[in-house]
């Protein structure tokens, strides 16, 4: 019986930033261990309850926070996602964005990754508005999945409850901030990385947490 590979706990929000930043290094980490590691994501619920309101709210910060993240990362926010934190009035919820990824990973958990990352492009690059449910299907479709399929998914309430879960699982694993990552072996998660993190660093810090097993 083949041993049970490691898995590579990433624990993100699509409204965090220094997400859509770690992405970029995360791709390429899964490349490197896609033969040995198991790459799974969990939802961690950033923007939920009572931090959900105009994006005004934080526009200020956000905007403020935003050259050092492009300094220190190379990635660049795209000007219609700035020009939506200054007109302010849209609403910021990690609600929506996280039920179509929880609902694209009951029909394609291998992808869910890469499109947690298409939607990202999609809010800080495109500056499209996270909160229509139409965005979705077209998004899906670019990796694989039907876009009728992902609808249905997205109305079913067991995205809602994956989602929660997600939310619970975060907790239990101790995250505090974005992006989080974790080895899981034989069922013991075991802390990677808090926080952006070059392919480079990410993927040495893998590897140690791999050997000290």
């Amino acid at each position: 019986m083949p041993a049970e590979r490691p898995v590579l706990l990433y624990v993100m929000d699509p409204l965090c930033g220094w997400c859509y930043a770690f992405g970029h290094e995360l791709d390429q980490v899964r490349r490197q261990l896609a033969d040995s590691v198991d790459v799974q994501l969990v939802l961690g619920g950033m923007v939920t309850g009572d931090r959900e309101g105009p994006m005004g709210d934080m526009a200020d910060y956000i905007l403020n926070a935003i050259p050092r993240l492009e300094s220190y990362t190379g990635v660049r926010i795209g000007e219609p996602y700035k020009d939506q934190l200054r007109l302010g009035t849209r609403w910021s919820s990690s609600v929506p964005p996280s039920l179509a990824i929880a609902a694209f990973r009951a029909l394609a958990p291998d992808r869910t990754v890469a499109f947690a990352h298409e939607v990202q492009h999609a809010y800080f690059r495109d500056g499209l508005d996270l909160n229509d449910r139409s965005l979705y299907p077209t998004l899906a479709a670019r990796h694989g999945v039907d876009g009728a399929q992902l609808a249905a998914a997205l109305a079913d309430p067991a995205a809602k409850l994956a989602f929660e879960a997600d939310m619970r699982r975060s907790g239990e694993l101790g995250v505090q901030g974005f992006p989080a990552v974790f080895i899981v072996v034989k069922g013991s998660p075991r802390p990677v990385s808090s926080g952006y993190r070059s392919a480079a660093d990410l993927l040495a810090a893998v590897r140690a947490t791999l050997q000290a097993r």
